[in-house]
């Protein structure tokens, strides 16, 4: 079943408020969505004749079986674009959400597969060439960094550290508090804990 793009942002919306209590209110989903009342009431009633919510008449919405295969569906959608966007090309987290729901709702089945079995392969292959962050690198362990997840900032002060994707690196010490010190082209560099572990590296 295909709906508009802002139907489904009301799927979506009754899928995650329903999980905390059991159901959705009228209310609840105008403040999610940041849509006026008289807006909701209207996109509620569209999707009741289409049989995808149950609208109780003291105020209880609930997905029907309908509702909830589609729910999980365009959830997936968001979940795997999420993946690609934030894990495997490094967009900042918060744009990546962002982005994850403008295009789940542009790309067609056939390009969400292709993208879904992408994303798990490369999940399978940071498990099976070991992809840590720098903070999990032991003492005296050298690693190729992978990916930096983090935004722009955050790669170009990286950067400026001589620290990229693709840079080999050692960790030279290990202590349990304060900064990694590591070894880069003969330099020591300390990174705090924080930005250690939005390090993404494979030992070598």
């Amino acid at each position: 079943m295909k709906l508009t793009q802002s139907l489904e942002d009301y799927i979506e919306a009754v899928k995650i408020l329903q999980k905390e209590k059991g159901y959705a209110a009228l209310t609840e989903i105008s403040d999610f969505l940041k849509v006026k009342k008289p807006s909701v009431f209207r996109a509620l009633e569209i999707l009741k004749k289409k049989n995808l919510i149950n609208k109780e008449k003291y105020g209880k919405i609930t997905l029907t079986p309908s509702g909830e295969k589609l729910s999980g569906k365009i959830l997936g959608y968001h979940e795997k674009l999420a993946s690609l966007l934030k894990d495997i090309i490094g967009i900042e987290e918060e744009k990546a959400l962002k982005y994850a729901c403008i295009l789940e709702h542009s790309i067609d089945e056939s390009a969400y597969e292709k993208i879904s079995a992408f994303v798990d392969k490369h999940d399978k292959g940071n498990v099976m060439n070991e992809t840590k962050s720098l903070l999990d690198l032991k003492e005296q362990e050298r690693a190729e960094v992978i990916s930096l997840n983090g935004g722009e900032n955050f790669a170009a002060k990286l950067k400026a550290m001589g620290i990229y994707k693709g840079a080999v690196l050692k960790r030279i010490y290990s202590p349990s508090k304060g900064p990694v010190i590591i070894e880069l082209l003969n330099t020591k560099v300390a990174i705090g804990r924080k930005m250690a572990e939005r390090i993404k590296v494979k030992k070598i």
